[in-house]
């Protein structure tokens, strides 16, 4: 199943010409998606739940704070199974998207990459995240260069908002009281200024809560920059 099959049959959203879609799924949808091979990358992050996916012939349940990376992985990805309530993050993409948007950049670099063919798929737990988190908010040039990702800036912002909110649960996790310090002032800037995009449509034509699905974050964090 290509990219542009997953987002019509399961209504992903953000799909690009470089080959990346952002999907916040639901029990329903998980479900559904199990039902087919998905032949693309998984970048997820489950926050509720659990979801059990097959990766090759091996199943693995994922956990609330496990984050899930296929990238590099050369077996078909799919979902089997999944809790009432799941809820998470989750990116889909192509290799030629990881490698363009994130080069040079850990840990997606060629030593990364060669690890995850040879090991499938990688579960961390939130103890040894800060490195990701890390990674997750190194988003100056790809935000700043939106062709990078699409011209669209809404749908740049839709992207570096979940970036940005996996990034800021690890921090959390990792460092709890003390998670705004891991993450640069220049990029809570940068990303601060990316939900400026959005409010004057989060005032006039849709709720709080429409936006903040779409930009697969909570309504609170999105209300309180519709507020300020």
């Amino acid at each position: 199943m290509t990219l542009n099959e997953f987002a019509k049959t399961f209504k992903a959203e953000c799909h690009t010409d470089l080959g990346a879609l952002m999907w916040h799924p639901t029990m329903e949808s998980i479900r559904a998606a199990g039902q087919r091979k998905v032949d693309i990358h998984f970048v997820m992050l489950m926050t509720r739940s659990m979801v059990t996916m097959r990766i090759g012939d091996r199943n693995h349940v994922v956990t609330p704070h496990c984050y899930v990376d296929t990238v590099g992985c050369l077996d078909s990805v799919e979902m089997v199974d999944a809790s009432a309530d799941a809820d998470g993050y989750v990116l889909l993409t192509t290799e030629r998207f990881v490698k363009y948007v994130f080069r040079n950049r850990s840990p997606f670099e060629p030593e990364y990459l060669e690890y995850q063919r040879s090991n499938h798929v990688t579960l961390i737990e939130a103890r040894a995240a800060m490195m990701l988190a890390d990674a997750f908010g190194s988003l100056e040039r790809t935000i700043y260069d939106c062709d990078n990702i699409h011209r669209d800036a809404l749908i740049t912002c839709r992207s570096a908002a979940l970036f940005m909110e996996i990034s800021n649960h690890f921090a959390r996790l990792v460092c709890p009281g003390l998670w705004q310090a891991c993450v640069s002032s220049r990029k809570l800037h940068i990303f601060k200024s990316l939900m400026e995009l959005l409010k004057s449509s989060a005032r006039c034509h849709h709720s709080v809560e429409f936006y903040a699905s779409k930009l697969c974050i909570t309504p609170q964090y999105l209300a309180a920059w519709c507020s300020n």
